[in-house]
C-alpha cells in the first residue's frame, strides 16, 4: 500500500503520478531516471510496485504495462526524480524477489513524444527546403 502524507494512494488506471496539483498535467523530471521492470507478477499492482521501488529513491512515475485487452503484462515501467536513484533501485532491487517472482530492471531511454506533439512542416521549423519536382521524364510534352 503506498502512502502520501497519511493517506492511502489510490490506483489511476494502474499509473501512479506524484504531482504537487490535483489533476494537473506536469512533465517529467528533466533529469528523471527510466527503468524498465521485468517479471512482475499478474496479480501485482502498481500501488505494491511503487512501494517495492520507493526505497531506492523518489519516484515520479510508476505504471504497469497492460494488454489491449486489458489483462496486465509482465513489465512495468517507472520513473525516478533523478538519475541517481535509477542507479540505486538497479543496484538494489535487480533480481530481487518482488511478490513471488525474481524480477529484473534495467535502464530505459524516455518515453517518445507523441508523433502529433511533434511534428512540425518544413516551414514552420524555420527550414528552407527546396521544392521537390517530378522527373523530367514523367512530365508530359
Amino acid at each position: 500500500m503506498a502512502l502520501l502524507n497519511n493517506r492511502k494512494l489510490k490506483e489511476n488506471n494502474g499509473t501512479l503520478v506524484m504531482s504537487p496539483l490535483p489533476k494537473a498535467e506536469i512533465g517529467p523530471p528533466p533529469n528523471g531516471g527510466y527503468v524498465h521492470i521485468k517479471h512482475i507478477p499478474e496479480d501485482a499492482s502498481a500501488a505494491a510496485l511503487y512501494d517495492f521501488l520507493r526505497p531506492s529513491g523518489t519516484l515520479y512515475s510508476c505504471s504497469i504495462l497492460t494488454h489491449p485487452d486489458g489483462r496486465q503484462k509482465d513489465s512495468a515501467h517507472a520513473c525516478f526524480v533523478d538519475a541517481v536513484y535509477a542507479h540505486a533501485a538497479i543496484e538494489q532491487l535487480n533480481f530481487a524477489q518482488f511478490q513471488g517472482n525474481n524480477i529484473s530492471i534495467k535502464l530505459s531511454r524516455p518515453p517518445r513524444q507523441s508523433l502529433a506533439k511533434t511534428a512540425t512542416s518544413s516551414t514552420s521549423a524555420g527550414l528552407d527546403l527546396p521544392e521537390t519536382r517530378a522527373p523530367a521524364a514523367a512530365q508530359q510534352p
